[in-house]
């Protein structure tokens, strides 16, 4: 957002919504103009495809220190991601400099923004989330559809021609699975004037001091650990150098940043886990559906806005 822009948005919201909340909500605009104005100054980021690994494991939103907190690994080595939003970390990665590395990549993904990608030159490209989204308690995409369609793969994989799986998790993103009331989600409402009013999202209820960071903490940890419980699956029952990663991490308030707003330089942000695990395939373990037959109807627009995006 440029700066003319940014004034002609903030004179609309003072005059349609509450001042306070247009203030606030321009204020921050401004300073994550700032930093990304800063990005290019920042290193760039690491792309997955220049290391190795056979699965890669991509923990959507996962900070470093969150996955720290849980102990599951002796130790939590971190590249910097090359997007702070998962569009942005689609858009570096899954590029034409490394469409070879890509033919011999299935994507497994439960990430709606794959669909920005269905003409990508992937050996299999399988987006889930369009027939495996959960509208229950909580509206996502749970994980273990994903490491089912993951086990099936690999133990096939000759048969697709592909020697390497990038398998996009939703979790620990929100919505959280034991805290569904924490999470408002940003769908748009509008006022009299006709103008939106902007949603409180998990990490603003932070910002706005509506929930504790520690509240949001366990409820993003949990997430997390729905997750590697996945992870622990994908390495009893896959023979393959499995890494664990993400695109992008949050901001819980460190520099002013709340969340993962697009083209944002800093370390709470860009730094993502980059963990080794040595997959055994010594399970016996057998995945449970048919992934033959299925439906495709779903919208990526409602999908996203479920996880909070507009």
């Amino acid at each position: 957002m440029g700066l003319a822009n940014w004034i002609r948005n903030t004179y609309r919201d003072m005059r349609h919504r509450d001042t306070r909340e247009a203030t606030r909500d321009a204020t921050r605009e401004l300073w994550y103009g700032v930093l990304r104005r800063l990005n290019p100054v920042f290193p760039s980021g690491t792309a997955v495809w220049e290391r190795d690994w056979d699965i890669l494991v991509v923990a959507d939103a996962c900070r470093v220190d969150l996955l720290q907190s849980t102990e599951k690994f002796d130790g939590v080595p971190h590249i910097r991601s090359v997007g702070s939003k998962s569009p942005e970390w689609m858009a570096n990665t899954f590029t034409p400099e490394y469409s070879d590395e890509m033919r011999r990549t299935a994507y497994i993904t439960g990430n709606p923004y794959s669909k920005r990608y269905r003409d990508s030159k992937f050996g299999l490209l399988d987006e889930l989330w369009r027939s495996h989204w959960q509208e229950a308690k909580i509206s996502t995409m749970p994980p273990r559809p994903l490491t089912d369609r993951v086990i099936g793969v690999w133990q096939n994989k000759d048969e697709y021609h592909i020697d390497q799986i990038v398998v996009h998790y939703m979790q620990p993103h929100a919505p959280f699975f034991d805290h569904a009331e924490l999470y408002d989600g940003y769908d748009q409402g509008f006022g009299d004037g006709g103008t939106p009013d902007q949603s409180k999202d998990v990490w603003d209820q932070i910002r706005y001091g509506d929930a504790s960071r520690k509240e949001i903490w366990t409820a993003y940890r949990h997430n997390l650990e729905v997750l590697l419980e996945e992870v622990d699956l994908l390495k009893r029952s896959c023979d393959a150098d499995i890494v664990l990663t993400s695109d992008h991490g949050n901001g819980l308030g460190e520099s002013g940043v709340y969340g993962h707003p697009r083209g944002i330089p800093t370390g709470e942000v860009r730094n993502v886990p980059w963990v080794r695990i040595d997959g055994k395939g010594n399970s016996d373990y057998t995945p449970k559906e048919d992934f033959a037959e299925r439906s495709h109807s779903a919208n990526a627009r409602d999908r996203l806005s479920a996880l909070g995006y507009k």
